[in-house]
């Protein structure tokens, strides 16, 4: 059991611990987001920080190598976090509209890729349902800031933890959407490997904005 928890952390990048570190002080600042939304976000990070560590569990022990199924649960649990919290922080019904119309896009791609184009998600990721759930979310972004700088409130806007959440994640898909597409080429070049240190670059950015954003924002009520 100890060689098998070893043989866990062995190779694991600092990120991870970096996100187990965000994971910890979102915990710790629980109380101010209880009575919003956002506490959910604050549950799922955990699970975020901790996939990385299974994902290596996985595939180091369970199945022989392959971890991509984790990958896609923890795909499909991010966007869908993501999705409600923008849901629920944007208050345009129009918009409200569209986000589910993605949503179900997004499911749909998932459904096509698993059962009709065969793709075995035990060993391949997401990549068509990856960008555009990216892309909606981004969008997401966009919309929020600009309801949210047209707003009564916009003086109070870096005390919201959703700022946060939204300025660390609009990053975070505005590099990785590309790379996503491109990823595949990017592999068989050589030339092209110093790229895939970017999802480290971009998930501590990420990471930074949620720390400042637990630490800073102020307490949150439900939204009405």
């Amino acid at each position: 059991m100890i060689d098998m928890i070893s043989d866990i952390f062995r190779g694991m990048h600092m990120i991870s611990y970096l996100q187990i570190i965000t994971a910890l002080i979102g915990v710790l600042n629980y109380r101010k987001f209880k009575d919003s939304p956002v506490k959910y976000f604050i549950w799922a990070f955990v699970y975020f920080a901790c996939n990385e560590f299974f994902a290596t569990f996985y595939g180091r022990v369970l199945a022989e190598g392959y971890n991509a199924i984790v990958y896609n649960i923890y795909y499909f649990v991010s966007f869908s976090i993501l999705g409600y919290l923008f849901y629920t922080s944007i208050k345009n019904r129009r918009f409200k509209l569209f986000l589910k119309l993605m949503y179900a896009v997004y499911i749909a791609l998932i459904l096509i890729d698993v059962f009709v184009l065969k793709t075995d998600y035990h060993t391949k990721y997401q990549v068509w349902p990856y960008i555009i759930a990216g892309i909606t979310i981004l969008v997401c972004i966009l919309f929020f800031f600009y309801e949210a700088l047209n707003s009564e409130s916009v003086v109070k806007l870096d005390r919201n933890l959703m700022f946060w959440i939204g300025i660390g994640y609009f990053f975070y898909y505005l590099a990785m959407v590309p790379f996503k597409v491109s990823k595949n080429f990017y592999a068989i070049n050589r030339e092209f490997y110093y790229l895939f240190k970017l999802p480290i670059i971009m998930t501590t950015v990420l990471n930074i904005s949620l720390i400042i954003g637990f630490l800073w924002s102020r307490t949150q009520q439900q939204n009405s």
